[in-house]
């Protein structure tokens, strides 16, 4: 089958290269992204204050006083949880109504979409 390809010059899988993304896929995808994101941060902030917690207030201090952060770095991360978790919220809001089956339709949809990249760009303006 390769070889058939290969010797008529078509691509593999030619409907990726035919189509442009919808926004719907693509939202579907950052949605996914931000889910595993603030997974990953939830996940490692418990096993954190487990850890500290389950030592004495001694070492506790030097724990805390040994992770030396820059301040760029501590607004880079909660700027990144926010926005992560202003966004997963949204979109999913936005998905439970579609369940229901309401505004789904072409036009809100570019409106949902608009709304919601608004919203995260003035989060990010005013944190």
């Amino acid at each position: 089958m390769f070889i058939k390809f290969k010797i008529s010059n078509r691509p593999i899988a030619p409907h990726l290269l035919v189509y442009i993304p919808q926004l719907s896929s693509l939202f579907s995808i950052w949605h996914r992204i931000s889910g595993v994101g603030l997974t990953f941060f939830f996940a490692t902030l418990i096993i954190f204050i487990r850890i500290i917690l389950s030592s004495t207030f001694v070492y506790n201090i030097l724990t805390l006083s040994s992770f030396e952060t820059y301040q760029w770095t501590t607004i880079f991360f909660s700027l990144s949880i926010l926005l992560f978790l202003i966004y997963h919220l949204f979109n999913g809001i936005r998905h439970i109504i579609w369940d229901f089956g309401l505004f789904l339709d072409i036009k809100y949809l570019s409106k949902f979409s608009l709304f919601l990249l608004i919203s995260l760009f003035l989060i990010l303006i005013f944190q």
